[in-house]
């Protein structure tokens, strides 16, 4: 009885220290160091540290204040209004089981709320550099299981992938050049301290590590990276741009093509693969399905293109048009298709445009964009390189939806609601924290 008084008194002493704001938002942008760090070694570690986070924000004494101000930022709304039309839309769902799994997996779009309202100016750079410690530590880590000097038991499947599903490392990794390549050109003493060196050891890593984790979507995005980083960095002048990009390019598949014959060969193998699905409506193959899957939306996009067909009935209504095709009757050329048919409640089309327009209509699109739209009307950051990253995760987010991310799926969403917070939040801080 003694020592349960005794944690009782304690526990009573941490929640009297928690409820004074100042001691809350330092323990909240703490954990949000450590939030950033789990994002890029573990689903479990970052959802229960989020829910850590949750718990703490709920005794902080301007709880209501700090949320009706997260609340007017239109970015948020934005989040909020993407969100909504997976709620709304499950009204005329003809399966709600399925509804509801959407509505759920959709959930990180309101984290923004929590993240606008406790992040603080002085932690962004911790919080970012918690950030690449946790991708570097993952890209060693797959260099060591590249040459064979360590194997790791949490591997899922997929080449040198020791702690993340493919989507989540080849997403993060592009961030993390995308933002060593601007540090390496705005660098003011280039060549005269070690941030530089730092940044280019970075990006000479992490391009060659995009290659060997074999991941085609992250291959094909680290091009599109290099030419918007570019882009962004050099802004009109369009033929240094073209020109960088060409040479890294031409360096980094020289070297992909002498040292990883294997990327080669997986991408002839694609072309391959893809060809045949147009000229032989043969969609058994990764890319063959996600074309064939593409392929047969159409019809229900043409019959519901307004509105829909509701939350979570877009695998149904596609399977539908596939089952009647006069085509199917060769259900060999279909098996991949099938198999992502049979995935239950989280079955995607795996391309999030056309998954989005036979669910909501033409207003699922219009929410992604309004979206983007929002964050990039919003450029007075408190650095250029805030500016930079939220711009580069925007546009390399509206790439790899094409081939099916989506918020929902892994540390994506997290990731990606997170990381748009923190920077947005420097600008709206500034503005109008003082108001609380």
């Amino acid at each position: 009885m003694k020592y349960l008084h005794y944690f009782q008194s304690n526990i009573q002493i941490l929640f009297q220290w928690l409820k004074n704001t100042k001691n809350n938002l330092l323990v909240l942008n703490n954990l949000l160091i450590l939030f950033a760090f789990s994002l890029t070694i573990s689903y479990r570690i970052s959802g229960s540290i989020l829910w850590i986070i949750i718990l703490v924000f709920l005794l902080n004494p301007e709880l209501k204040q700090r949320l009706l101000f997260a609340l007017k930022n239109r970015i948020v709304q934005a989040f909020i209004l993407y969100f909504s039309v997976f709620v709304i839309w499950s009204i005329g769902s003809d399966d709600m089981q399925k509804a509801l799994y959407f509505i759920k997996y959709n959930q990180p779009l309101l984290y923004s709320i929590i993240f606008v309202a406790i992040i603080q100016k002085e932690f962004t750079n911790k919080i970012i550099y918690a950030f690449i410690f946790g991708m570097l530590l993952n890209v060693f880590w797959s260099y060591f299981m590249f040459f064979g000097l360590v194997s790791s038991p949490w591997n899922q499947g997929y080449t040198y992938l020791p702690l993340l599903h493919k989507t989540d490392h080849g997403f993060f990794v592009l961030i993390l050049l995308g933002y060593a390549l601007y540090r390496i050109v705005k660098d003011k003493n280039k060549g005269k301290n070690l941030t530089t060196f730092f940044f280019i050891t970075i990006f000479l890593l992490e391009s060659f590590n995009i290659f060997i984790t074999g991941s085609r979507t992250s291959m094909l995005t680290y091009f599109v990276m290099l030419f918007v980083s570019l882009l962004i960095i050099y802004r009109q002048q369009f033929f240094k741009i073209s020109l960088i990009a060409s040479l890294l390019s031409i360096i980094l598949l020289s070297s992909v093509y002498f040292f990883i014959p294997s990327v080669i060969k997986n991408v002839t193998n694609e072309y391959n693969n893809i060809v045949a699905s147009f000229t032989d409506g043969d969609y058994d193959s990764s890319s063959g399905a996600r074309i064939g899957m593409v392929s047969y939306s159409i019809p229900v996009i043409k019959e519901n293109f307004l509105f829909g067909v509701g939350t979570g009935d877009h695998i149904d209504a596609v399977e539908k048009q596939v089952l009647n095709s006069e085509n199917f009757k060769d259900k060999e050329k279909y098996t991949e298709v099938l198999r992502v048919f049979s995935a239950g409640a989280g079955a995607s089309l795996h391309n999030n445009y056309v998954q989005q327009m036979v669910q909501f209509g033409v207003f699922g699109i219009f929410v992604i964009f309004y979206l983007v739209y929002q964050i990039f009307r919003f450029p007075n950051y408190a650095q250029e390189s805030y500016r930079f990253l939220a711009f580069l995760i925007s546009i390399l987010t509206l790439v790899v939806m094409i081939p099916g991310y989506d918020f929902g799926f892994n540390n994506f969403g997290k990731f990606f609601v997170f990381m748009i917070s923190i920077l947005i939040a420097q600008d709206f801080q500034t503005k109008k924290i003082q108001k609380l």
